[in-house]
């Protein structure tokens, strides 16, 4: 039975965890099937899966990553016996009978059932002999394998070549080759072996992105008896034809200077060898495939390399073409997922503004992107007063506005429960200052109106002061030292949520006059860009609101400074998430 050992550490003892299930997920979660109390543990951190009788490990999208024997796990990977699963500090070691690793399973993503070792002697012992330099044309719209032949004493390559195999090879490579998966791989190698009768091995060879070795994807012997025959596979010639981009002729390895030095070929019964690259329309070389003959009467010509190098040509195109079309359709899917999830959080922000008699109000919401970090809510207390949340979550979209959306259910719940609003944002800066938020912040003012008294209080955790602004006034009334729009609650200076357990945040009480409006918003605003790079910046605000002195409207001043800002802006980017509340008595 499959099974994971832990070894003694902090956080487990050491015990073994049999896998009966096909799915066992491991993380800080209690309903995990293996539950890791470790603090920098995801909830759901990684998951073992059983398919097919194998086992394989897949990361869950966790904060601080799974590793599998000291390689970070960024797609599904396969178990072998006495691989090590680390998770932050914890190790966990695979155990199997019937998962035997194979020596060289970090260069094949598939199981072959073969041994296969791979030859890694120095490229500067090889000489070319037979070869067909390749070029992925694409002027003028079309494609196709450019190939030059190399005349040299040793041997002359013909370019006469079987039209009417090339022509079916490619009919059925275009009606068989999809590439959505690893068996497409394994259909392209069986569709090589029916094509050349000569071969009795096919090997199909991707570029790792990342290590920029080539990973065996795909293999096909032609006897599938000789399942215990050794596979000896030469990275040198591998790593010769991509770096060259030349495809590879042999038809006698004993006798071929390219092949002279490689006594692992020859010790491995190979009479003759076929190795093209795959070109993308960039020219650079992505894959490589290798056909070898392990009979003595069964070799390779020229017309084989040949019709080789069209269906390589063949593969290439189709290969990109579906990973540009996987690429769109992901992409698109993508957008209409982040289109219903902008339609999610647009349900977390208030309909429509509140109406209390003898004032108004006015709210603006634009995210930078699909989602945004920016948050506002009104929402009416017991004891009959307002409250006016808004805040800006650090950074941008998704991250930003999954943690808007906590944002959003934590104010409403501290508000109701918390017997003072600094009690309340006491209680909401503990909760972000909680290590699973990954040192994110959060700037945030904390407003409450009194409808009944006219008074305004508010609490400020490091966000812009809001702006008070005297509108239905008559300018020449006005003491010179009292100007119509200035900063208040400058003078708190609390630290933003999520920075220091256990903060404590001040107020600031004060009486809102007829005729008097407060503006708060975030920095999106005041960071508005033009074309030029100038920003639209706090004097703008403050000097638009000044010239609203005698405006009766919250509604209306809000749209002017809206369309100053979006006039302004022009055709520049938005870079970031705008928000923006007035409230005003009349």
């Amino acid at each position: 039975m499959a099974r994971l050992h832990a070894r003694k550490n902090l956080f487990l003892k050491e015990e073994d965890y049999p896998l009966l299930f096909d799915t066992t997920v491991l993380g800080r979660h209690p309903y995990c099937e293996i539950v890791l109390e470790h603090g920098a543990a995801s909830r759901e951190h990684a998951k073992i899966s059983r398919e097919k009788g194998r086992y394989f490990v897949e990361d869950l999208h966790s904060r601080n990553g799974t590793w599998l024997n000291q390689k970070q796990v960024e797609r599904k990977q396969p178990l072998f016996n006495g691989d090590v699963i680390r998770i932050c500090d914890i190790e966990l070691v695979f155990y199997d009978d019937s998962a035997v690793r194979s020596p060289t399973t970090n260069d094949s993503r598939i199981d072959t059932g073969h041994e296969i070792t791979f030859d890694e002697s120095s490229p500067e012992s090889l000489h070319i002999t037979s070869q067909i330099p390749v070029k992925l044309l694409t002027e003028k719209g079309t494609g196709n394998y450019s190939k030059t032949e190399n005349n040299s004493s040793d041997a002359t390559l013909s370019q006469k070549s079987s039209h009417e195999q090339r022509f079916r090879a490619l009919i059925d490579l275009g009606r068989d080759i999809g590439f959505q998966n690893e068996e497409s791989f394994a259909r392209l190698a069986k569709r090589l072996l029916k094509f050349f009768p000569a071969a009795d091995c096919v090997y199909v060879f991707l570029q790792d992105e990342i290590t920029k070795r080539f990973v065996l994807h795909a293999f096909q012997h032609r006897d599938p008896a000789f399942v215990n025959e050794k596979l000896h596979i030469s990275r040198t010639t591998l790593e010769k034809s991509a770096s060259q981009k030349v495809a590879i002729l042999s038809d006698d390895i004993s006798e071929d200077s390219w092949f002279g030095g490689n006594q692992t070929l020859l010790d491995s019964r190979i009479c003759s060898i076929m190795v093209t690259p795959l070109l993308d329309s960039r020219q650079n070389v992505f894959g490589v495939i290798q056909l070898d003959s392990r009979s003595t009467g069964k070799r390779f010509n020229s017309d084989d390399l040949d019709t080789l190098v069209s269906i390589a040509y063949q593969v290439s195109i189709t290969y990109e073409n579906i990973r540009r079309y996987e690429a769109f359709a992901h992409e698109r899917a993508l957008e209409r997922e982040m289109s219903v999830a902008h339609k999610v959080q647009k349900g977390f922000l208030p309909i429509q503004p509140p109406k209390i008699e003898n004032y108004g109000f006015f709210d603006y919401y634009q995210p930078a992107k699909y989602l945004g970090g920016d948050y506002f809510d009104y929402i009416t207390l017991p004891d009959g007063r307002l409250a006016v949340a808004l805040g800006d979550v650090s950074g941008k979209g998704v991250s930003a506005a999954l943690l808007m959306a906590k944002l959003s259910s934590e104010v409403r719940y501290s508000l109701v429960t918390e017997p003072t609003p600094a009690d309340a944002m006491k209680r909401l800066n503990n909760i972000f200052c909680e290590v699973r938020w990954d040192s994110r912040f959060i700037t945030f003012l904390l407003t409450l109106i009194d409808p009944k008294k006219h008074t305004v209080t508010m609490l400020n955790a490091g966000h812009n002061p809001p702006l008070l602004c005297d509108i239905c006034v008559v300018p020449e009334y006005v003491a010179p030292d009292s100007p119509f729009v200035r900063e208040i609650a400058d003078n708190l200076k609390g630290l933003p949520l999520g920075v220091q357990p256990d903060a404590t945040y001040n107020q600031l009480t004060f009486e809102l006059s007829q005729g008097q409006m407060v503006a708060i918003f975030s920095d999106g605003l005041t960071d508005a860009m033009n074309m030029e790079g100038q920003p639209f910046d706090l004097s703008r605000i403050k000097k638009l609101l000044s010239s609203q002195t005698q405006q009766q409207s919250v509604d209306a001043i809000g749209r002017c400074l809206i369309d100053a800002i979006r006039a302004f802006s022009g055709n520049a980017p938005q870079s970031d998430d705008q928000c923006l509340v007035l409230f005003g008595r009349f």
